[in-house]
Order: structure tokens, then sequence, then C-alpha cells
């Protein structure tokens, strides 16, 4: 039996349940999601398929024969439990049923979202920033990496997932650092990376730059801040 691990929604997915005849006739096979009947073919009967459809799934009875059935358009509600029913003929039959799991991914319709950034900053500063990934099932892993490298652990919160009122998960990510002078290019930039991942379905990301401004022009500023303050 065939039944695919992951499937997007709107795609199209194939079960396949295929068997061998020993020393059994075959008689029919049936396929089911949990306990609900929603195929049978039976080559000996007057009517050979027969689709009983239910709301969950739309079964293309054109492309549909034997033990491998067509779904098109597949939605949340497609995912669970299915197994496929064997049966042979008189006069032993047997039955004889396989099981497996369908999951249904719906990815996030946006990359995700750094928030946060000001728009210039001085060495030493702390950098606190949230990464955003709304609508998916499941949700996805986030990862954020300065420079292309990977961030400390202590820089990040534990990752929140909640559930919005479509049902599906929006995701957040906090990173927290200290802009040292190690982590700045040598133009005095560090370049932020969040990437949003469902492992072999969805891979998006998005990247900001976090700039800071050059020391002379920071000794200016703070020496006019100063002069300011003492003119008051």
């Amino acid at each position: 039996m065939v039944v695919p691990k992951r499937v997007l929604v709107g795609g199209s997915s194939v079960l396949d349940c295929q068997w061998q005849e020993e020393n059994d006739k075959f008689y029919s096979v049936k396929w089911y999601q949990a306990s609900n009947e929603f195929y049978r073919f039976t080559p000996s009967a007057p009517i050979q398929i027969q689709i009983f459809d239910p709301q969950t799934l739309k079964v293309d009875p054109m492309r549909s024969l034997g033990g491998r059935v067509l779904i098109n358009n597949v939605t949340l509600e497609a995912a669970g439990p299915f197994h496929c029913e064997v049966s042979a003929d008189s006069p032993t039959f047997h039955t004889a049923s396989l099981h497996a799991n369908l999951s249904v991914v719906d990815p996030p319709d946006n990359p995700p979202l750094i928030q946060g950034v000001r728009s210039q900053y001085l060495a030493g500063d702390w950098v606190d920033l949230t990464c955003t990934s709304e609508g998916s099932n499941p949700h996805p892993l986030l990862f954020f990496s300065v420079n292309d490298e990977p961030v400390p652990e202590d820089w990040l919160d534990t990752q929140i997932d909640q559930t919005n009122y479509k049902g599906l998960s929006d995701s957040i990510l906090r990173l927290r650092f200290p802009l040292l002078p190690s982590i700045l290019k040598e133009e005095g930039y560090a370049r932020v990376k969040c990437s949003s991942i469902i492992p072999d379905i969805y891979y998006e990301e998005s990247i900001d730059v976090i700039t800071t401004l050059p020391p002379f022009q920071a000794s200016v500023q703070d020496g006019a801040s100063n002069t300011s303050e003492g003119l008051q």
C-alpha cells in the first residue's frame, strides 16, 4: 500500500493498494478514511467502481481503477488515517487490510517577517528582533542567522506557536544580542536572516540589515548633544 506521508493543500494524491492472488480468488478492494468507506472496486460486479464521496475527499473517477485512487484538491480535512481492505472470493472470503496516515500541509502564504530593526545602531547596542510566520499547518521551524552563521541558543527565546481563528498556526521567534565589534562587517553592518522551514515541503527566508553609525559621526552627534545640554 502506498499513501504519501505529506500532501500540499490543493494538490493531488495517489493512494495505491496492490495485492497478489495466490490460492484465493480476488473479490474486491475497498478504501477507507478513518472508518468511512469512500471507494470500492469489485471487478465481478455490474458496477465495478463505486465512489462514496465524503465531503473531505474528491475522488477522480476517470483516473481511479483497481486499488489505485486519485484524490484531487486535497484539503486539511483529508488528513488522518487511511486503510485499504482486500477481500477474496468464495469459498474462503479472506480479508486483509493495511493502514497508513496522511498528513496535509498548508504552508504560509508569505515569507517570514522580521520586525524590530532600528534605522541605525551604535556598536555595543542591543539588537532585539522578532521573526513571525503566519498561517501554516503544521507550524514551521524558524531559524535566525547573523552574517550567515547560526546564532547561539542563548540569543533566542523559545519559539511560540499559536492557533489563529482559521485553525492555522502563527509562529514567532525572538532574537536578542549585543552588537559587538566582532559581529560587524568592515563596513559597519550585520546581516540578519530568518528562515521558515517545513522539512521537505517549504522554505522561505527574509533578510534585514543592522546598520551602525560610523565612529566619527557618532562622536560628533554625541558632542552636539552634550553641547546643547550645556547651553540649556
